[in-house]
């Protein structure tokens, strides 16, 4: 009847291995539609021997970690590193135009300060592969558009994948600014509404006042977290959800003492506290 026919030729488990189907009168072959899966473990990782979307980009040594690697990383460093304190910061991305939208959405993370004092780390959630498919250009660092960033060079083939902007990854990316007062600075230095960022801002700050608090004690609270859930969402599941989170739990605030930047956010913001300290459930 002129309709266009579908038919499936090959599943998985069956005893011939698939093949481009051939043309059979005067109806010609013109394309195939394929379904992939991937094998468990890509649901919670980026290889199969070191579970956990998240990872650790050590700028002054030019290394990149990820998953349980950044935990055998950290215990392995010379110099062990201990959080002192930390700020929760916020800012709108850099825009000539404005839209109502545009004013609404602030991207907000937690700078963590270390007792070393010789760099400070950027600790935030985004969507996932949102650095690895944009070739390494993180807001982070001055070297954002050269042609190929540090970070880039460093980061393995495994994390240079398309964004998926319904799962998340969350990020530890070492800077230059060496405490909150530096930071300012660097965001002040690209405010402006053609360079990176509008509105830039430490929205507050305090000590860090876990009992734990080591670089690898803060790591693995961090794979725990995304652990219990993956997914991205720009109205319950973002990066202000989880700056809240994680600044609650380093400055031993209450609940509720800390909110989302955006107000249309708070009302759906809920809590997960317990997310960091408890293992992830384990998939069947």
């Amino acid at each position: 009847m002129g309709a266009n026919l579908i038919k499936r030729l090959w599943n998985a488990g069956d005893k011939d291995a698939p093949s481009f189907p051939t043309a059979k009168g005067r109806k010609k072959v013109t394309g195939v539609r394929v379904t992939l899966c991937g094998a468990p473990w890509t649901g919670s990782s980026w290889s199969k021997t070191q579970p956990g979307f998240a990872f650790w980009y050590a700028k002054h040594a030019n290394k990149l970690t990820y998953g349980t690697g950044m935990l055998a990383a950290a215990a392995a460093a010379k110099q062990p590193e201990t959080a002192t304190k930390c700020h929760f910061f916020s800012h709108r991305y850099a825009n000539e135009t404005e839209t109502i939208r545009d004013r609404m959405i602030y991207h907000c993370g937690v700078l963590l300060e270390w007792d070393h004092g010789n760099f400070a780390s950027v600790v935030e959630l985004a969507c996932m592969g949102g650095l690895g498919g944009y070739g390494g250009k993180s807001n982070w660092y001055d070297d954002k558009d050269s042609e190929r960033t540090g970070l880039y060079s460093a980061m393995p083939d495994e994390l240079k994948l398309p964004w998926d902007s319904s799962l998340a990854e969350v990020r530890v990316l070492d800077v230059a600014a060496k405490n909150g007062e530096e930071f300012l600075t660097y965001l002040t230095k690209y405010n402006g509404p053609t360079l990176r960022f509008l509105d830039a801002k430490i929205v507050e700050s305090a000590d860090v006042r876990l009992t734990w608090r080591s670089r690898e004690h803060i790591l693995k609270l961090l794979l725990n977290y995304l652990g219990h859930e993956v997914k991205y969402s720009e109205q319950t599941r973002n990066c202000q959800t989880f700056a809240c989170d994680f600044f609650t739990l380093l400055a031993g605030k209450q609940h509720g003492q800390v909110e989302p930047v955006t107000t249309i956010l708070r009302p759906m913001y809920k809590s997960h506290l317990e997310w960091f300290y408890t293992d992830p459930p384990r998939s069947e």
